[in-house]
């Protein structure tokens, strides 16, 4: 295996969780992680805890499409937004999509409901119905830019949403629950100088 191949697969394995210090479990985990370099892959950041990983599809159960870390973490989307999050902790269960699909594509009226189902910190699950807003803001690199504010109880949040030309979400901010806050989820890219394997 070439040196940039290694660098690369080094890359992944540390993105996706390998903090282990044993050479051999290092390398075991880098070729892990060799899959993660032959597919469409995200990047997920979750500042909360400080994390970044890598995913790569796992799945598609209608609409939705499922991604995963290769220890098995997994962020589940219906057309760009998050539905539900697994191996998290307190996951996001379940979210309603269409309203603010339809907010995306100007077919909202002005306020707008959300529905979200997720896991608090003693392992039970919640409801919780926010009102939002989206409003289009100025964009970057081609992209549109959308913001979705959302207020419920004593929890408020702002998603961001970057679309395409054609529509879809190229990149975002989205809410998961009130212990984990917001994933920044976009494209993975090698860096420059580094060839897959």
């Amino acid at each position: 295996m070439t040196t940039k191949a290694m660098a690369a697969l080094a890359l992944v394995a540390a993105l996706t969780g390998c903090t282990l210090s044993d050479p051999a479990q290092q390398a075991q985990r880098a070729e892990a992680a060799r899959p993660f370099l032959t597919a469409p892959l995200l990047r997920a950041d979750l500042p909360a805890r400080g994390a970044t990983a890598v995913l790569r599809p796992l799945g598609q159960n209608g609409a939705v499409t499922t991604w995963t870390t290769v220890d098995n973490i997994t962020l589940s989307f219906r057309q760009g937004i998050l539905v539900a999050s697994r191996g998290l902790g307190q996951d996001l269960m379940a979210a309603d999509p269409e309203a603010t699909r339809a907010a995306l594509a100007g077919e909202a009226p002005g306020i707008y409901r959300r529905k979200m189902r997720y896991l608090t910190g003693d392992n039970h699950s919640t409801w919780l119905t926010a009102g939002c807003t989206m409003r289009q803001a100025e964009g970057t690199a081609g992209l549109r830019r959308f913001e979705e504010t959302c207020q419920a109880r004593d929890e408020s949040f702002t998603n961001i949403y970057l679309l395409d030309g054609a529509g879809r979400v190229a990149q975002s901010r989205q809410w998961l629950s009130p212990g984990l806050g917001s994933v920044e989820i976009g494209p993975f890219r090698l860096p420059a100088g580094v060839a897959p394997p």
